[in-house]
């Protein structure tokens, strides 16, 4: 194959028969790679152990089966995912009582949720072991990747019923309580809702999007320095956070720091271009300061993304209504406008890679909104090695 090839070519493959004190002396070798974050070299050591022929009567060996785990670990890292499962299911395939079947089981739910196969990810993890034979951290794990297929799939109640069964010593314990929190806003029990973000960030304070939704949840009940504690606390956490940089600047818009407002809408603009709302808020904002040419920008910018996304938005009108204004001579002193007066009601987006609980455009009105993740898939890192991004241990 192209890593042996590579080996090869590299002289990293000897002519000789392997022993067990060579396969352990490159078994360290992979380590001190993976643990130094140097992919590339891991996996290409840890392949030559797992798979050059000289290894070949070594295949019962602990020493053996590690390597195994360690360069699907560094195969997932490189974004070779099929690869990296490919080689986790040779583990899982020797079933419980095997030392790196807890791991590879860890490492195997990582990688599904890294490719999105939730459904395959499940059959092959229900084809290893049953599901009553599993220790309790593989159930936990089994049961988070089941609740997520449902809640993705759109069986909610069924969904809620599996984060439900998630136990505290599960590292998915608080992101378990977090989509309960966003199953509980869609339902309308703000009480809930806050009670489960509260939760989730008791047992994992770095988590940014809990934070995020409280700050919605303070939005909704107009406790707006509260709103904006906690949209300054996910920012702080994830300073990319594009939509907790646009659900602030809607609070301080509330609180009429429109100047505060301006920067935080830009701000989401700065890190994503084409995030809509915060386009369409910082349009409106331009509008209540007399500045039509720049809002009229914005709106045009905005027809652009709509039209590239296929999606139909109403902002024809709006910039008529922009042209109108900018017609009408300047008067002298004019009082500070009224956002509600002026402008549509701020938009609040949801946040990045989770659901939301979302103040309607036109009316207020609660509303949750699906937003797909991409798998950074939570502001927090599941294993320092892993490159997903849900809560974890």
């Amino acid at each position: 194959g192209r890593y042996l090839d590579a080996l090869a070519q590299r002289r990293l493959v000897a002519s000789e028969t392997g022993s067990v004190d060579r396969l352990r002396a490159l078994v360290r070798e992979g380590e001190e790679a993976y643990f130094e974050q140097r992919w590339d070299d891991a996996s290409l050591i840890l392949y030559e152990v797992v798979e050059s022929p000289r290894f070949a009567d070594f295949v019962d060996l602990e020493d053996f089966a590690g390597a195994e785990v360690l360069l699907a670990g560094a195969l997932a890292e490189l974004g070779s995912l099929r690869s990296a499962a490919r080689y986790l299911q040779r583990t899982l395939q020797r079933g419980t009582e095997d030392p790196y079947f807890g791991p590879a089981y860890r490492r195997f739910v990582d990688v599904a949720l890294e490719s999105g196969d939730l459904s395959g990810a499940l059959v092959q993890l229900e084809a290893s072991a049953e599901a009553e034979s599993l220790p309790e951290d593989a159930k936990n794990e089994l049961t988070y990747l089941r609740a997520r297929a449902a809640y993705d799939g759109g069986s909610l109640p069924a969904a809620d019923e599996l984060f439900a069964e998630i136990t505290r010593r599960s590292r998915f314990f608080a992101s378990a309580q977090y989509y309960r929190g966003v199953l509980a806003a869609r339902a309308g029990d703000l009480d809930d809702a806050e009670a489960r973000f509260r939760l989730a960030l008791e047992f994992h304070p770095g988590f940014a999007e809990p934070h995020a939704n409280l700050g919605l949840v303070m939005l909704e009940r107009n406790r707006l320095a509260e709103a904006e504690q906690h949209l300054r606390s996910a920012i702080r956490i994830d300073p990319d956070f594009d939509e907790a940089w646009s659900n602030l600047g809607v609070v301080l818009l509330r609180r009429r720091r429109v100047d505060d407002a301006t920067r935080a809408f830009e701000e989401a603009l700065a890190i994503d271009p084409g995030h809509r709302d915060a386009r369409r808020n910082l349009a409106d904002v331009w509008m209540m300061r007399g500045d039509f040419a720049q809002a009229r920008a914005h709106l045009m910018r905005l027809i652009q993304l709509t039209e590239e996304e296929g999606t139909d938005l109403p902002v024809g009108a709006v910039i008529g209504s922009v042209d109108t204004e900018a017609e009408r001579p300047a008067q002298a002193d004019p009082a500070p406008a009224e956002p509600s007066a002026t402008v549509s009601e701020p938009v609040s987006t949801p946040a990045a890679r989770v659901e939301e609980l979302v103040p309607d455009h036109l009316d207020g009105a609660q509303r949750v909104q699906h937003v797909a993740e991409g798998l950074r898939s939570t502001a927090a890192v599941v294993l320092k090695h892993s490159s997903t991004r849900w809560p974890g241990g």
